[in-house]
């Protein structure tokens, strides 16, 4: 038994490593190539054409202000939907010439959305979250890049840092994010306009979001309140269109306040992402969004769950056979670095082989992080604090695999 288990371990470790070195140094390379500024276009599309909607509950009056304030400067029409919350967001909103819509009884953002397109009548519309700060460029930028085959356009986020481990574990995220997105974008198909910023044609969404599939968003006969950005995202992508980021424009928003919504955070967005992942799969949208697009996702949400089993499989090994065989795998390292090919076989030769240019993509891919934080005077502290936040991401999104069920709750608020 020991002479069959040994080499599935070994083949399995080399297979998946070679697909980690194909996913690394392709998401480094095509963000390194994605140029979103080729996409811009000549139009005679202005800020009137554009409705910006902000659905806010309990939010931080003086960060509520801070957004309404960067909407204001865009000059467009502004709808801010209070779900359950009226005061001071009501005066607050009015005082810098928007509209806004109370809704007594709170029904999360999925509906607050749903409630304010009805309102919007301009062939654009542009959703901001309440704790979001939008530069002053951001609608004329956007516009710019509605070629006739986009759909959608998102935007850059950065994180407000402030003096915690938290704030730079969120910005780490968000460039992590940033470079596996610009990769998707490169082929015109991301897994998610984030719902922080992004804009759409309204005629692409609107009966959408008064739809009962969208109102409710029960999937396996799970109802899901969250992730409605990735909702309307793949909606467009159903309809053909494409859908890019505009890195042009960067939005400025708040991290978790605690490591407790930090960590309900990540388990969301694990829940939300396992949840529509097999949604995509089991209607096999995948094929209309491209062969990267495919790998990408099957990468993203396969790789925990064979990383387990893997894992397992070595520490039941070790302990059946004895933790010879660990020293074992670290002598095959020594006899790689010294050239001692012989001793090591050639199945373990392309293991260590692959392993050692699967940990050299990985550098690469940090690299490419790295490049993503040139705004960033603390690199280093965002670098190294994202690392241990990266293994948290790790075990939150096995527990929102196995709590996959439990999507009616936002948890941060």
């Amino acid at each position: 038994m020991l002479f069959h288990i040994y080499p599935i371990i070994l083949l399995l470790y080399t297979v998946f490593g070679i697909i980690s070195i194909c996913y690394y140094t392709i998401n480094a390379r095509r963000s390194v190539k994605y140029n979103y500024r080729s996409k811009s276009i000549n139009t005679t599309d202005t800020y009137k054409d554009v409705t910006i909607v902000v659905p806010v509950y309990n939010e931080n009056p003086k960060t509520f202000e801070r957004c309404i304030k960067s909407i204001a400067n865009q000059k467009s029409n502004m709808i801010v939907i209070g779900d359950s919350s009226y005061e001071p967001y009501k005066s607050i909103t009015e005082s810098y010439g928007g509209t806004f819509i109370y809704k007594q009884v709170r029904e999360g953002k999925r509906k607050g959305l749903s409630t304010a397109i009805n309102y919007v009548n301009t062939k654009y519309v542009l959703f901001v979250d309440s704790d979001t700060v939008i530069p002053r460029n951001t609608v004329k930028s956007l516009i710019s890049k509605f070629g006739p085959s986009i759909g959608g356009v998102g935007v850059g986020v950065s994180i407000r840092l402030k003096n915690n481990w938290i704030s730079y574990s969120a910005e780490f995220f968000e460039k992590m994010k940033e470079v596996m997105f610009r990769a998707m974008a490169y082929s015109g198909s991301v897994m998610v306009l984030d719902g922080r910023c992004a804009m759409y044609r309204t005629d692409l969404i609107k009966d959408f979001l008064n739809s009962e599939e969208y109102r409710e968003n029960v999937i396996f006969g799970i109802k899901s309140n969250l992730a409605e950005d990735r909702h309307i995202t793949s909606h467009v992508a159903k309809l053909g269109y494409k859908q890019i980021i505009d890195y042009d424009v960067y939005v400025k928003t708040e991290s978790q306040k605690n490591f407790k919504q930090f960590w309900k955070q990540m388990i969301r967005w694990a829940r939300a992402g396992y949840l529509y992942f097999f949604k995509e799969f089991s209607e096999r949208a995948y094929s209309k969004r491209g062969l990267f697009y495919t790998f990408e996702m099957m990468y993203l949400y396969i790789l925990p769950i064979f990383v387990l089993v893997l894992g397992l499989m070595r520490l039941d090994f070790y302990l059946v056979h004895g933790l010879g065989f660990v020293f074992r795998d670290t002598g095959m390292f020594y006899s790689f670095i010294t050239a001692n090919f012989a001793r090591m076989g050639f199945g373990r030769f392309i293991y260590t082989l692959t392993s050692i240019l699967d940990a050299f993509a990985v550098f690469i891919l940090a690299v490419a992080v790295y490049l993503r934080l040139s705004k960033n005077k603390r690199k280093k502290k965002t670098l190294v604090l994202g690392g241990v936040a990266l293994l948290m991401m790790f075990f939150a999104s096995f527990y929102g695999l196995f709590t996959l069920w439990k999507q009616r709750s936002w948890l941060t608020r």
